[in-house]
């Protein structure tokens, strides 16, 4: 069983957590929305990837269309700065549940083997551990639906993403 100062920190850090994505995937930054990915969202990513290698050249090196000045100033209009900062967010989120991921593991891994008990104990430990182990899977499974979402928005911040609920499960 986790300690009542422990169990207060694990809250308090999920609370953190589910504020800070439910904040983040309900927001859409103000840019301006680009024709050709208003049409294909999806290339979103691919396009800002592709951003820098037209760097000094008048010709788009994927599909051979000229690269006019007003075309380049839109593309930086779409992935403005307010984009780069909350696709910055997004990251620091995504590494934040990762980190949570990584912690429940190093938990798990640190529960002792039952046969380091005296045979009156086992019986209880086994279910506290039982118990804990359910709760590091539910939480695990939380953190990665949760990152699967923040990462989908980080693709492309003018998407919608789901936003159902997120309670934490401890």
């Amino acid at each position: 069983m986790i300690s009542s100062e422990k169990e207060t920190s694990v809250s308090g850090a999920s609370d953190d957590l589910v504020s800070r994505a439910t904040q983040s995937l309900a927001a859409t930054p103000v840019t301006i929305v680009l024709d050709t990915l208003t049409v294909h969202p999806g290339a979103s990513s691919w396009v800002q990837s592709g951003q820098h290698l037209h760097e000094g050249t008048d010709t788009c090196i994927f599909c051979g269309a000229p690269l006019t000045e007003e075309r380049r100033f839109q593309i930086e209009q779409h992935f403005s700065n307010e984009v780069a900062n909350r696709q910055g967010g997004f990251r620091a989120l995504a590494s934040d549940l990762r980190t949570l991921v990584v912690d429940a593991d190093s938990v798990a891994s640190r529960i002792p083997n039952r046969g380091l008990l005296f045979d009156d104990l086992r019986e209880g430990f086994d279910s506290a551990a039982a118990q804990l182990r359910g709760e590091l899977t539910a939480l695990k499974t939380w953190a990665a639906e949760l990152q699967e979402r923040v990462n989908a928005k980080a693709a492309n911040v003018l998407a919608a993403v789901s936003l159902r609920s997120y309670p934490c499960p401890l």
